[in-house]
């Protein structure tokens, strides 16, 4: 059994894995906050490229396909997941 330093960050990498499990598994707020962050985003964002510059350079471009990317990814884990809740649901009320 190995002992000292591996074995407290693997206990607190348990510990914080378990809390990111909770937070993203079991409450539905979490996911609907980093909906809601990732809209955000991408809305501050595009107004801030095209606001304030007549011409968009091509590292601009692709910051802000980037940044939509992320909008489309989290859209995707908040589908998945409330589909997942509603198969669990389902299940859960039948007899």
């Amino acid at each position: 059994m190995t002992t000292g330093p591996e074995v407290y960050v693997k206990a607190r990498l348990r510990w914080f894995a378990s809390g990111l499990d909770a937070l993203f598994n079991r409450h539905r707020f979490m996911r609907r906050l980093s909906l809601l962050w990732a809209m955000g985003l991408v809305t501050w964002t595009v107004h801030e490229v095209f606001t304030r510059r007549p011409d968009i350079p091509a590292g601009t471009v692709a910051a802000l396909s980037a940044v939509t990317g992320l909008l489309g990814s989290v859209i995707g884990l908040y589908q998945y997941h409330r589909g997942r809740d509603d198969r669990r649901g389902d299940a859960e009320q039948k007899p």
